[in-house]
């Protein structure tokens, strides 16, 4: 569905991404054992049961699609970076010379191109956060409705300690659906952070669209080749360029959180892939591009924990690790911890 080309107030460093990952982890661990129900005994009970699994596994799958959406955000951050190589050539890197028409034809094109790329990226992480967002808005009526349909069922039914593990335990059915009630706080800030990510999402559609400078470089207008300063820079782009500058700082952010975000949730990933097949699948395929033919090469054992430390390395050398007054930031403190766990 088409978004309306209004923006909220929004911006490129708005997402909350750490919040968000420790909020995926704890909601996909509280209902994924609820997915594997199984009743052993009453046929009474089985259609409920195939119900309530259905419902949890459309829950999940909703999960997977939003780890897909920041992906596609990370996607978004590589791919915008490249506009200001466009952005450059089309204005002749800041320096006084004369470009061929046929040279200015090509730097148009190619940005065209990547813009297009972008807007075909943001509109389908877009539209899929939309869709996972009004999966959860129904929550806690279809939790409401499994706790009622199981009040006054008299059977038992077998869940497993953990997805991962063989182990299952036995359980009252009226019991599920006082447990998932009891989870709705978790799982009404899990949805109000996938609410914000379809928000950031439908923002950053719009602003590429409309190219007022607020998500990717303005468009360059034509220049005089009288109208440059002492050092042959263009007047009017010597003003474009330091807020094309700060997008450009705001993405490498977004980048960096969405590579934080992965280390997060990395751990849950390998314990439950068969349960995530589409975003494992993705998020497997950017580590495999960030890692170098040397890091490869060099990989010691020890799983995906020890994989993931080497997309964050750079993260630390940037000044978003740490804070103003030169102590470590909150969330350069949690990288620490992860890439300390990780190594």
């Amino acid at each position: 569905m088409a978004q309306p080309l209004a923006q909220p107030a929004q911006g490129l460093d708005s997402l909350d991404l750490t919040s968000l990952a420790r909020a995926t982890t704890k909601t996909f661990e509280r209902l994924a054992p609820f997915s594997l129900l199984r009743d052993p005994s009453s046929h009474d009970a089985s259609p409920t049961v195939i119900k309530i699994v259905d419902k949890i596994k459309s829950y999940l799958a909703a999960i997977d699609t939003t780890m897909q959406v920041v992906h596609a955000a990370y996607q978004m951050s590589k791919l915008a970076s490249t506009l200001w190589t466009a952005h450059a050539s089309r204005n002749g890197n800041g320096r006084k010379e004369k470009r061929s028409t046929s040279s200015s034809f090509a730097a148009d094109a190619e940005r065209q191109k990547r813009l297009e790329d972008l807007v075909l990226l943001a509109d389908a992480a877009s539209d899929q956060a939309s869709k996972t967002s009004g999966v959860f808005k129904q929550v806690q009526q279809d939790f409401y409705r499994i706790a009622a349909w199981t009040k006054d069922m008299d059977a038992t039914v077998q869940i497993p300690v953990d997805p991962s593990l063989p182990k299952t335990i036995k359980k009252p059915l009226r019991d599920v659906g006082s447990d998932l009630v009891a989870n709705l706080g978790l799982l009404a800030e899990f949805s109000r952070h996938t609410s914000e990510l379809a928000s950031w999402c439908a923002w950053v559609k719009v602003g590429i669209i409309k190219l007022d400078g607020t998500v990717v470089p303005p468009q360059a207008e034509p220049q005089d080749d009288n109208d440059t300063d002492d050092d042959g820079a263009g007047i009017a782009n010597a003003t474009s360029d330091g807020g094309a500058d700060k997008v450009r700082a705001k993405w490498e952010q977004v980048r960096r959180e969405c590579l934080l975000y992965y280390s997060l949730i990395a751990e849950m990933q390998a314990r439950y892939a068969e349960m995530l097949p589409l975003s494992v699948e993705l998020w497997q395929q950017a580590l495999r591009e960030a890692n170098t033919k040397e890091e490869t090469k060099a990989q010691p054992p020890g799983g995906v924990r020890r994989k993931v430390s080497s997309l964050f390395r750079d993260a630390v050398r940037t000044n978003w690790f740490w804070d103003r007054g030169g102590a470590r930031s909150s969330a350069g403190t949690l990288l620490l911890f992860n890439l300390c766990y990780l190594d």
